[in-house]
C-alpha cells in the first residue's frame, strides 16, 4: 500500500523513540530488529479485524519469518495511535515497555523488568493487570525465552500464544521482557466518507459491505467480551478474539478443553482430563510452544527410552526440566535446528501448486489487512479490495490487492 506507516522504533540500547515511516526487509535481515505491524482493519474495530503480524529474522535460515496473532494487543497498539512497534538493539539489563497511548501523543517508558524476571506468565499477567488495569493489553516471554530456548513463544494476556518461530528466544537474547500497551477503547472513524467511497467503487457487493462498514468503530465493551468468553469457555468451545462475535473453527473440534490443541491427549484415558490441562498450563506458563514441546517429548522417547505418556507426573517434570536443566535445553535447542534442516530440506524439494500459491497469497492479504482467516476468507476478493479501499482512501485495482504484501 502506498500509505506512510507510522511505525514507532524503539532501540533497546540507546533508548532511543522514533517515528519512522515504514520498516523494510534490510532492517530485519542485516540488523536485530523485531516488527509488530498491525493492518488497517485492526484499527477499525471491525470484529473479525483485529489481527497483527510479528516479524523477525528466522534463527535457522536467516530469513524473515512471521506469525499471525489475535488476541487485544494489536488493536490497543492501532488504538494507541501507530501502525507498527519496531524494535532494535539490546538492553545491557532486563527491561519492560509501557507505551501509553491514552493522550494525543504517547508515552514511552523503558522500565527495569527485573522483578518479573524469572516468573511465569501468570504471575507476570497478574502484576501488570494490577498496575495498568482493564484498558491495557501486554504480551511477553516466559522463563523459556530468558533461557534461550528455541521452542520459546510470545503469550499475550496470559492465553494466547505467538510462536513456533523462537520468537521468546529472540526477545529474550535482547533483555526484554514484557511489552505493555494501554490504549482508548477505539478511534473516531468517518464512516459515511467511507460508505461514499464503497459508492463509487465498481466493484464489491454493496448489499454485504455497506453494514460492515456500519459496524467499524463500534464502541467496545470489555463486560460484552468477557461474557461472551466466560460461555465459550463454559461449553469448551475456544474463546473469540477481542471483540470477535463468533467462534472460530479451532474451538469446534470434538468440543474439547479449548487450551488442549490436542497435543497432550495421548496420557492415559484415566489420566488424560486432568494432566492435558496441567500439561498445557505448564507450558504456557513457561512460555513454550505445546506443538513443538510434544514432538521433542515423542523423539525423546523413541530415542533415550524411560520416558512415556503412561507416567503423567514424569512429563510435567520434564516440561519443567527443559527450562531448568541447561543441559536439557541445549538438546532441546539441537532437536529443533535439527528439524528445521529437515523441513527446510524438503521444502526445496516440492513444487507448489498454482491453487496453493494462490490460496497462501490471499491469507497474506489477509494477515496485511488484520483480518481473521476464519471469517475473510468468507469474503469474495472484489469485496475485500473494495472494502479495504472503503476503509483506507486508496485506489488499489484488482492486480495491486492481490500482489499486497505484508513486508515489501
Amino acid at each position: 500500500m502506498d500509505r506512510e506507516k507510522k511505525i514507532l522504533s524503539l532501540d533497546l540500547g540507546s533508548q532511543d523513540i522514533a517515528i519512522v515511516n515504514g520498516v523494510c526487509k534490510k532492517d530485519l535481515l542485516e540488523g536485530d530488529g523485531f516488527l509488530f505491524l498491525t493492518g488497517p482493519f485492526t484499527k477499525s474495530n471491525l470484529p473479525v479485524g483485529g489481527r497483527f503480524n510479528i516479524l523477525a529474522r528466522d534463527v535457522h535460515s536467516k530469513k524473515i519469518v512471521q506469525s499471525n496473532s489475535g488476541g487485544a494487543w494489536g488493536r490497543r497498539l492501532a488504538y494507541a495511535g501507530f501502525d507498527g512497534l519496531f524494535i532494535k538493539g539490546k538492553s545491557p539489563e532486563p527491561v519492560r515497555l509501557v507505551i501509553d497511548g491514552r493522550q494525543e501523543e504517547a508515552k514511552v517508558e523503558f522500565l527495569r523488568g527485573d522483578s518479573l524476571w524469572g516468573l511465569g506468565s501468570r504471575e507476570v499477567h497478574k502484576r501488570l493487570q494490577d498496575l495498568y488495569g482493564p484498558d491495557s493489553s501486554s504480551i511477553y516471554i516466559g522463563p523459556g525465552g530468558e533461557r534461550g530456548l528455541l521452542l520459546a513463544c510470545l503469550i499475550q494476556d496470559r492465553d494466547r500464544a505467538s510462536g513456533r518461530k523462537s520468537f521468546g528466544a529472540l526477545l529474550g537474547q535482547k533483555n526484554l521482557k514484557a511489552i505493555s500497551l494501554l490504549s482508548k477503547e477505539s478511534l473516531h472513524l468517518d464512516k459515511e466518507s467511507m460508505k461514499k467511497r464503497l459508492e463509487e467503487d465498481s466493484g464489491g457487493q454493496e448489499d454485504l459491505l455497506l453494514p460492515i462498514i456500519e459496524s467499524l468503530g463500534a464502541p467496545f465493551s470489555e463486560e460484552i467480551f468477557q461474557e461472551r468468553r466466560a460461555r465459550a469457555l463454559e461449553e469448551n468451545l475456544n474463546p473469540s478474539c477481542y471483540s470477535c462475535p463468533i467462534l472460530c473453527n479451532k474451538g469446534r473440534m470434538g468440543k474439547k478443553d479449548p487450551k488442549d490443541h490436542k497435543y497432550f491427549w495421548k496420557f492415559n484415558p484415566q489420566d488424560r482430563e486432568v494432566y492435558n490441562k496441567k500439561a498445557n498450563a505448564l507450558a504456557d506458563d513457561l512460555g513454550l510452544d505445546t506443538l513443538g514441546l510434544v514432538n521433542y517429548l515423542e523423539d525423546a522417547m523413541e530415542e533415550e527410552g524411560g520416558l512415556t505418556w503412561q507416567d503423567p507426573q514424569g512429563i510435567l517434570d520434564f516440561i519443567q526440566d527443559a527450562v531448568d536443566d541447561p543441559k536439557l535445553g541445549c538438546r532441546i535447542n539441537d532437536f529443533i535446528r535439527e528439524t528445521a534442516q529437515d523441513r527446510g530440506a524438503k521444502k526445496g524439494l516440492k513444487t507448489t501448486s498454482e491453487a496453493m500459491k494462490k490460496r497462501d497469497s490471499f491469507f497474506e492479504i489477509l494477515d496485511l489487512l488484520g483480518l481473521c482467516i476464519f471469517a475473510g476468507r468468507r469474503l469474495e476478493e472484489e469485496d475485500l479490495r473494495a472494502l479495504t479501499n472503503a476503509v483506507t482512501g486508496e485506489k488499489l485495482t484488482r492486480e495491486e490487492f492481490l500482489t499486497l504484501k505484508v513486508l515489501d
